[in-house]
């Protein structure tokens, strides 16, 4: 990063926290945000043509040039018209990924500045909706977090229900998916479910016996298994697990995914197999070391698995 970026990052912070609080919910709130940054940007450069700004927001939310200026257009004409604000293209959606993921490998090194533990980047969420929905589509995550999947619909006009056990904003309805399915959850097209990978996330979330972290193994696939067996019917069921690597006491490496196959092969089948690889700053140097020693291997996979229900 540039002096000119460290300083304007510094600067335009107000605008990213308050973009980033609201959720996004007004195209033209977002729209007002970003003009006030971008004359900022040229008040402190003394340059009309904002030097650093498209940078900044590219880095901040995963935006192109082009969505960035639609908002500002937006807010300045007071239009809140998607169609005239997006176009009729219906492959061009209010926003769409700045990078696009041609494999079905994707890997960044660049996050979303959450430290939500577990958090899914919103640039994987934004390809995988823009790849696997359409707008308008009800996206239902059940296992919602820090919220990534409530910004990203908000952003590229999909409706959204989301959930989790402790919900961490407003949007987010308090629910345990041991008492099934919400009884005001809409007709859903997607369900993306992105669980604790097991033990690895233990008292990560909470210490509640309730939390899927905190189970035996066998009770952790039971209660995903009868959830699951709740959800048949719906088109598309998005699975995003990792293996669980237990301590060095045992060295035991649980592939979770295969488990996953065993619930959903009759009704579904795979329409896309992703690894999405964790970075290596996942393990200390000494954790790198012991495994040296010992011939042991690390786990830096993730798999994200597009299951569509049988014809």
């Amino acid at each position: 990063m540039t002096v000119l970026q460290k300083s304007l990052d510094s600067e335009l912070k107000e605008y990213e926290i308050n973009i980033r609080g609201k959720g996004i919910e007004f195209i033209w709130f977002t729209g007002e945000q970003l003009y006030l940054a971008k004359q900022k940007v040229i008040e402190l450069t003394n340059d009309k043509r904002a030097p650093g700004f498209i940078k900044l927001a590219e880095d901040k939310f995963n935006w192109t040039k082009m969505t960035v200026s639609r908002y500002i257009k937006a807010y300045k004409e007071n239009n809140t018209d998607n169609r005239n604000i997006w176009g009729n293209n219906r492959l061009v959606t209010l926003t769409l990924p700045n990078k696009y993921f041609p494999y079905n490998i994707w890997n960044t090194h660049k996050g979303d500045d959450n430290e939500y533990y577990g958090h899914f980047p919103s640039l994987f969420m934004k390809n995988l909706l823009r790849s696997f929905t359409n707008e308008n589509d009800m996206i239902y995550d059940p296992f919602a977090g820090s919220g990534v999947t409530v910004d990203v619909c908000q952003e590229m006009g999909r409706r959204s229900y989301c959930s989790d056990l402790i919900p961490q904003r407003d949007e987010i309805n308090k629910w345990n998916i041991m008492d099934g399915i919400p009884d005001d959850l809409p007709c859903i097209d997607l369900v993306f479910l992105d669980p604790p990978y097991w033990k690895q996330a233990k008292n990560r979330y909470s210490d509640l016996p309730e939390d899927l972290s905190n189970m035996e193994l066998d009770e952790f696939y039971e209660v995903l298994d009868n959830f699951i067996n709740l959800l048949i019917g719906i088109n598309r069921i998005v699975s995003v697990i990792a293996p669980t690597q237990l301590s060095f006491t045992n060295h035991k490496f649980e592939d979770h995914i295969f488990k996953f196959y065993e619930m959903l092969k009759d009704k579904y089948e795979i329409e896309m197999r992703f690894c999405i690889p964790y970075s290596t700053q996942q393990y200390n140097g000494a954790v790198v070391d012991v495994v040296r020693k010992e011939g042991l291997y690390l786990n830096l996979i993730r798999d994200m698995v597009i299951w569509k229900l049988r014809n």
